[in-house]
């Protein structure tokens, strides 16, 4: 795959980020993915958002771009973005570039959850058939006929899969940056004139970034018996069976599939090389990989309609998710008390309004992120590890439980 300076699509819903596809991966299967080289017309800003798929993203021209929270990618450096993180606001001014000029390689793919990536033409489908039937996208949300407002590839998924779109646990905390030219060149066993330098293996599905450069007048034989590669020239000029590779010349091997590569005697060539294993769903999937937990069977506790969240819990547009037990009493799913603006004031479980209190019996029941007693409201005596639970409280994870006085 060569660059087609012909051949741009404004697939990125700033209307500024100009995509032209590199590289697909299988529709409908966990492994799917998007291999992009994004151009940028103008200035452009994102608010803070997250993925059920992965990214990894290379600037090649420019260094304008911030992720939020101080997470910055200089020109050259790598970035890998988890799924289920959080990261942003974006922020990517021209700052001294013309438009046109800043240039990033961008891989958008399913991750270790298996929720997969969806793709570009259902995307687009999804989107065109959303305005036709009377709603419209302004940036990265959608508003709806009846003028509802919200984000924009929500929307899409549940309009191409027809469920809502869930996110799983981020399995890392902060994107991880790696600055390549503090990475050291080291030999390829077994391949004269090949160094390589390896920047990484992520999460259990052991995706992995690295570079490597074949210097003059080499031959190199790339194999992976377990994953697929994809290869892109950053720099230099090299052969592939006949065909000539120069600048952001992309190939994909598939598992096994053998490359020969060679450079001249004149030149030589560094390659970005990322491999990508399948994705092999486990059993029993790990207690943190869903963003909702959902209660077992012996559960006393079990997951209420989004639609009622608002409603059971008391507190005006709440969004998160919540379990209701037998005792009655209100968990919700984060392991942080629901917060959020009323007309009375703002709110958290096991408090009332300031003002205009609301009837006993309609007031949630005091829960264990409040630190108190379901059974009492007292203060407990001690607290158990996260976790762990004690009395009729199974069912939410990663909530830290009080151990009562009472039993």
């Amino acid at each position: 795959m060569h660059i087609d300076e012909e051949n741009w699509f404004k697939d990125h819903p700033s209307g500024v980020l100009h995509f032209q596809h590199l590289l697909k991966g299988e529709p409908e299967s966990p492994d799917n993915y998007m291999y992009v080289l994004a151009k940028q017309v103008g200035e452009w800003s994102m608010p803070r958002h997250r993925h059920n798929f992965e990214q990894i993203r290379i600037p090649l021209v420019g260094s304008n771009t911030t992720y939020g929270r101080g997470v910055e990618l200089k020109e050259g450096q790598i970035g890998y973005f988890p799924e289920g993180l959080s990261y942003g606001p974006q922020e990517s001014p021209l700052t001294d570039l013309k438009p046109g000029e800043p240039l990033a390689l961008a891989l958008q793919f399913g991750g270790s959850s298996g929720y997969g990536f969806m793709s570009i033409e259902q995307r687009r489908t999804a989107m065109r058939e959303l305005v036709e039937a009377g709603g419209k996208f302004e940036g990265a949300l959608y508003v709806s006929p009846e003028g509802r407002r919200q984000w924009g590839l929500n929307t899409v998924w549940q309009h191409v899969f027809g469920e809502r779109l869930k996110y799983p646990r981020p399995r890392y905390q902060h994107p991880v940056i790696a600055d390549p030219e503090r990475f050291n060149w080291l030999p390829v066993e077994g391949a004269k004139g090949v160094d390589h330098k390896f920047m990484g293996s992520f999460s259990e599905r052991g995706v992995r970034i690295e570079m490597v450069r074949l210097r003059p007048g080499v031959r190199w034989t790339s194999i992976d018996p377990g994953a697929q590669r994809i290869l892109t020239v950053l720099s230099g000029e090299a052969g592939c069976e006949g065909e000539d590779l120069r600048y952001l010349s992309t190939l994909r091997a598939d598992a096994g599939e053998q490359l020969e590569l060679a450079t001249s005697d004149a030149s030589e060539a560094e390659i970005l090389l990322i491999g990508l294993p399948p994705v092999v769903l486990p059993e029993a999937a790990s207690r943190s990989t869903t963003s909702t937990p959902t209660p077992t069977r012996t559960s006393p506790c079990t997951s209420i309609p989004a639609s009622e969240d608002e409603a059971a819990c008391g507190v005006r547009s709440c969004r998160v998710r919540h379990l209701r037990c037998s005792s009655g009493a209100l968990v919700p799913t984060t392991g942080r008390p629901c917060s959020a603006r009323s007309d009375t004031g703002t709110r958290r479980h096991g408090s009332a309004p300031s003002e205009a209190p609301r009837p006993a019996s309609a007031r949630p029941r005091t829960g264990p992120i409040a630190g108190r007693c379901p059974a009492t409201s007292s203060r407990p005596s001690s607290t158990m590890p996260t976790g762990a639970c004690s009395g009729p409280w199974t069912a939410a994870a990663r909530v830290r439980w009080p151990r009562c006085a009472t039993p």
